[in-house]
């Protein structure tokens, strides 16, 4: 996560923006990693079927 926190800062102006750098992020990863994050994203997709919420500064 520090990788993704490292490349994500400071904040992406553009949702293509932060698509290239997820992708740069996760090509990346190990097979481990990636398997751990999918697995990560599909909890996450279930307990927020509608998409996570916004939180505000």
């Amino acid at each position: 996560m520090e990788r993704l926190r490292a490349l994500l800062n400071p904040l992406p102006k553009d949702k293509n923006e932060v698509t290239e750098k997820m992708s740069t992020w996760m090509n990346g990863l190990t097979e481990t990693e990636k398997t751990s994050f999918e697995a990560f994203l599909e909890e996450m997709r279930k307990k927020y079927p509608q998409g996570m919420p916004v939180i505000t500064p």
